[in-house]
C-alpha cells in the first residue's frame, strides 16, 4: 500500500512541478496535440533517470493539466496497469 502511494506521488504532475524540477535525468518531451473532451490539448511526456514515464495533457488556453496517465505493474497480475488523473474545476483563490 505504502509503495502504491510512493509511486503515485512520484507520477504527480504537481509533485514533479514543484519537488523534482531540478531532478538530473528528468527530460520533457513534446507528443503533439489533439483533442480531448472537446478541448485542444498540448501533450507532454516526462521521462525520469529511472525511466517513469508520465504522459500529461495540458489544455492550449490555459496552459493546465487537464489530465495525466501512467502505467504501473500490477503485483498480483504482473499486467500493466494504466492510472489515470483528471484534473478540472480549477478556481481563482485570488490574487492570481
Amino acid at each position: 500500500m505504502l509503495a502504491r502511494y510512493r509511486d503515485t506521488t512520484l507520477h504527480n504532475i504537481f509533485y514533479i512541478l514543484r519537488q523534482r524540477l531540478e531532478e538530473p535525468g528528468l527530460i520533457f518531451e513534446s507528443r503533439g496535440s489533439e483533442i480531448l473532451d472537446n478541448q485542444p490539448v498540448e501533450i507532454v511526456e516526462i521521462t525520469d533517470a529511472e525511466n517513469r514515464t508520465v504522459k500529461l495533457y495540458r489544455s492550449r488556453q490555459t496552459r493546465l493539466p487537464v489530465r495525466q496517465v501512467f502505467f504501473r505493474r500490477n503485483a498480483v497480475t504482473r499486467e500493466r496497469d494504466e492510472e489515470v488523473t483528471l484534473f478540472s474545476k480549477y478556481r481563482d483563490v485570488g490574487n492570481g
